[in-house]
């Protein structure tokens, strides 16, 4: 049985490759390896050759691609969902609701009160103060009552509500100037005699927040 005529062929590196028979130099020219250009010499050829000039070495036939597959749709399937609705004119319109879009969680009562990050409107702020001033009022009459004015427990009781008190006045004063689009530090203003007093109580009980996000939250409004 006669071998099989064995060929050679420049590959992209510049480098001669093979020997590989007629069948796998063709498969390579299928797949793009050899081209039309490419230098390729077998046993009684005088020289190098381009492979296009080369008798019916190129004539290789192109491959047919398979068709695509068709998609199952089931019947729980969003696209089969989509296509009912497309063939049934009788089927509820579909919309998104963007549930969540844009729009702020509303924090919950401790970190209304405690947090300094966000924003809250005007009513937050006025609902919450008065909550406050009602929360402080309760707890210091309580142990007054009992224990007397000059009692170190109640001593020890008023310093830790009123450190409380300052620190959810200055949270709930923070997401207010939030609010309006300004850094949390002008609560610093209120301590601006008269004059600082005035404004904060416009611009944080008074005016309505920035329309829309900032960049301190969404608008809570």
């Amino acid at each position: 049985m006669e071998a099989p005529q064995q060929w050679y062929f420049v590959d992209g590196d510049g480098k001669q490759a093979g020997p590989v028979t007629r069948d796998n130099l063709q498969g390579k020219i299928t797949s793009g390896v050899v081209v039309d250009e490419t230098l390729v010499w077998s046993e009684g050829m005088a020289e190098w050759q381009a492979a296009s000039s080369v008798d019916g070495l190129m004539n290789v036939p192109t491959p047919q691609a398979e068709p695509a597959a068709v998609a199952q749709v089931g019947s729980g399937s969003s696209l089969a969902s989509s296509a009912s609705s497309a063939v049934n004119p009788y089927t509820a319109p579909q919309s998104d609701l963007g549930v969540g879009a844009g729009v702020q969680a509303k924090p919950g009562f401790m970190a209304t009160l405690f947090s300094f990050g966000g924003r809250i409107p005007r009513r937050t702020y006025w609902a919450y103060s008065f909550i406050l001033m009602g929360i402080v009022m309760a707890v210091l009459v309580a142990p007054i009552m009992l224990l007397g004015e000059e009692s170190p427990v109640t001593l020890i009781i008023v310093a830790v509500v009123y450190v409380g008190m300052i620190w959810s006045s200055l949270a709930l004063q923070c997401k207010r100037w939030h609010d309006r689009g300004k850094s949390g530090w002008w609560f610093l203003i209120g301590l601006v005699p008269l004059i600082g007093g005035i404004w904060s109580f416009i611009e944080v009980g008074c005016l309505r927040g920035t329309m829309g996000p900032n960049d301190y939250g969404d608008d809570p409004t």
